[in-house]
């Protein structure tokens, strides 16, 4: 399971199925407070699934500036043609991406041993 740092929207069974793995990752990081369960859904704020039914705009481009949860975003571009949102989903997409890794160049790979590998 990946979780990102706010809160996430996962599926009961799924989040009870790790809070009780064997491995024990989620009752650690629980204790240790770098994670926390929210118990009280009547505080928590809903979950939209329709950005378009907000329909004060700047509105639903502050929620999705708010917004964590990669494939809500991507739903929500699916859904809602306006342009204000899709450019935000957009901005909001590229500053959750993981980061893909590049291998790093090699500063000699022609097979000869570079200045600090040859022998004196």
């Amino acid at each position: 399971m990946r979780l990102v740092p706010g809160e996430n929207d996962v599926p009961e069974d799924k989040w009870q199925a790790f809070k009780s793995a064997p491995h024990g990752v989620c009752q650690k990081l629980l204790k240790t407070k770098q994670l926390r369960e929210r118990t009280d859904l009547k505080s928590a704020t809903p979950l939209i699934e329709k950005l378009s039914e907000v329909t004060d705009e700047m509105k639903a481009v502050a929620i999705v500036e708010q917004t964590k949860s990669v494939d809500l975003l991507k739903k929500w571009s699916n859904n809602d043609g306006r342009g204000r949102v899709q450019k935000a989903i957009m901005d909001r997409l590229t500053v959750l991406a993981v980061p893909t890794l590049q291998p790093e160049a090699q500063p000699n790979s022609g097979g000869q041993p570079n200045q600090q590998q040859k022998k004196h």
